[in-house]
């Protein structure tokens, strides 16, 4: 029973794999056209461990977007704060328009090398919306309510 729900897949290690094994973009568009095979037309490329690069989104990004067209293709990147609006940067230019963010940047991968690196926050992208002068639907109000909320959670 379907429910009027839409599956995300989620491509863990899109922008490399750090643990010495075989990675490379081939091996990355076989397994999404596998997905939009199955008719599925919703992915998101995941750097799970953050060791992705400003270089490697764009070309990567832009390699699959252009490749598979037809699908609706996300990021979920995880940074240390000092690369954060690079990689955002890097994958709006590439055509990335949908992006997964967490207030305060919470979460992240225990598995990363950099005890820093963590899920790209709402605020740095909130940042990058304004200074793009992107427009978005964020109620503004009711996020400064979920900060708050959340910092209440996390102290």
């Amino acid at each position: 029973m379907n429910k009027n729900k839409t599956l995300l897949v989620y491509l863990s290690m899109a922008f490399g794999n750090p643990y010495g094994e075989t990675w490379n973009e081939e091996i990355l568009l076989h397994y999404i056209e596998t997905i939009r095979a199955k008719g599925i037309s919703f992915v998101s490329l995941a750097d799970t461990m953050g060791n992705s690069t400003t270089e490697s989104i764009r070309k990567i990004y832009s390699g699959v977007n252009q490749y598979f067209d037809s699908l609706d293709v996300g990021i979920h990147l995880h940074s240390n704060p000092a690369e954060t609006y690079a990689k955002i940067a890097s994958a709006w230019n590439a055509g990335c328009n949908r992006f997964d963010v967490a207030i305060g940047g919470y979460g992240g991968c225990p598995f990363a090398s950099d005890k820093l690196i963590g899920n790209i926050a709402t605020e740095k992208m909130l940042n990058f919306v304004a200074d793009n002068k992107i427009h978005h639907s964020l109620d503004l109000f009711s996020f400064e309510n979920a900060c708050n909320q959340s910092k209440a959670i996390f102290q």
